[in-house]
């Protein structure tokens, strides 16, 4: 941990109560160089890949990409905020670098969040469950990006009171921006979690194994007999499904609420408070649960999944011939209902 400066005993506002680590500085800049790196390999490798174009279109495949662009943008802001925190070193009370490093790792996982609920509102689609419908996962995603959005405004301008020495009010409208994001997380924790809950509960007889039975003619009597018995839960794999899923939305917003607390914590307390005067502090609530936050979404690799989805498994239900003995006003309201079970999840509807 750096060592609390002289400045402490002046009546002068002080930024840090401390002298940065340039070596902790380095490794964070070489964690969040490689994320991006890693990050573009994956997004390019999909953009170009043969196959991939070949299992969804070329808008989707766009759109998926998209999703993961914030998350690119964040780790290059982290970056920046740590190359000035390099020069903070040299001085830890240089106004410019204290405002570029300040603010671009206040606001890096801002752009992590955008990436997290696209990713939410893209797999609720996916999953295609009665338990929340798209045009509600739609409307939720739009709420929680909008305040996003005003929260990067108040950090924004909180960081431009600090620089134009009213550290005061500046702090305040930071607070608020994280306050305001403390209660995205939630929502998206707490809707998650009810999501996951009740989809488990729920009775699954209706299980249709269209990755195994691509060709297979599925006549309606059977369905709720165990001669189909996969479940869609485990598609692609037992290790990436949508159990998975939802552990990853709930696992980031937690570690994203975790690192919120303690900014907040941090800029109520002021410059001169007991979470500000230790550095080890930053590198752990904040610094190092964004990394593992970032290493979380590249280990799902988000767009495959996705991708899969759509593709692969989207085109296996297209080949499955549907027959139904009765009328066929009945033979279509049957179709409807296996549409709404099919993709992703598959679970008895009432």
């Amino acid at each position: 941990m750096g060592m609390i400066t002289d400045s402490e005993s002046s009546n002068e506002y002080t930024l840090l109560y401390y002298t940065p680590l340039k070596g902790v500085s380095y490794n964070f800049i070489a964690f969040f160089c490689f994320h991006a790196a890693f990050l573009s390999y994956q997004l390019i490798s999909i953009a170009i890949s043969s196959k991939m174009k070949e299992k969804v279109s070329k808008k989707a495949l766009t759109k998926y990409l998209c999703i993961m662009l914030p998350l690119l943008v964040g780790c290059i802001v982290e970056v920046v905020g740590y190359i000035g925190r390099l020069y903070t070193a040299e001085d830890a009370n240089a106004m410019g670098p204290y405002i570029t490093q300040s603010l671009a790792i206040l606001i890096s996982p801002v752009f992590f969040a955008v990436t997290i609920y696209m990713t939410f509102n893209e797999f609720i689609k996916t999953v295609r469950s009665p338990q929340i419908s798209g045009t509600q996962a739609r409307c939720l995603t739009v709420i929680l990006i909008t305040g996003n959005f005003i929260s990067l405004i108040f950090e924004i301008a909180g960081s431009g009171m600090i620089a134009t020495n009213e550290p005061s009010i500046g702090g305040k409208l930071i607070v608020v921006g994280l306050l305001i994001q403390i209660v995205l997380f939630s929502i998206l924790l707490i809707t998650t979690l009810v999501f996951y809950i009740k989809l488990e509960r729920q009775p699954s007889t209706i299980r249709i194994a269209a990755m195994q039975y691509p060709t297979k003619v599925i006549n309606w009597d059977d369905l709720g007999t165990n001669s189909i018995s996969l479940s869609g839960r485990e598609f692609p794999s037992k290790l990436i499904n949508w159990r998975t899923f939802c552990y990853l939305l709930m696992l980031t917003s937690i570690l994203m609420i975790i690192r919120l607390v303690y900014r907040t914590v941090e800029f109520i307390e002021g410059p001169a408070g007991f979470t500000a005067r230790f550095e080890d502090l930053f590198y752990i609530c904040d610094s190092g649960l964004m990394n593992l936050c970032v290493v979380c979404i590249l280990a799902f690799n988000i767009p495959n999944y996705f991708i899969l989805h759509e593709g692969e498994f989207g085109q296996s239900l297209e080949s499955i011939e549907l027959h139904g003995s009765e009328d066929d006003n009945n033979t279509i309201s049957r179709v409807k209902r296996f549409e709404s079970i099919s993709l992703g999840i598959f679970r008895e509807t009432l």
